[in-house]
């Protein structure tokens, strides 16, 4: 997350990061909850990136 104040947005995505981890960290050998968790990260990353990247047609 950005600084100090989340978005709602990355409020949940955080949730539902720390929800899966937890249910995973109980369960190591649940396949699917990993590859649920290792989704989510990877989203979150796509999202954060997408909104701190400069778009191209306001490039300098």
């Amino acid at each position: 997350m950005r600084g100090t104040s989340a978005t709602p947005k990355e409020r949940r995505q955080a949730q539902r990061i720390h929800g899966l981890y937890r249910a995973w960290n109980r369960n190591r050998s649940d396949l699917d909850i990993l590859q649920q968790l290792h989704a989510a990260i990877g989203d979150y990353l796509v999202s954060s990136t997408m909104e701190a990247a400069p778009r191209e047609d306001q490039a300098d």
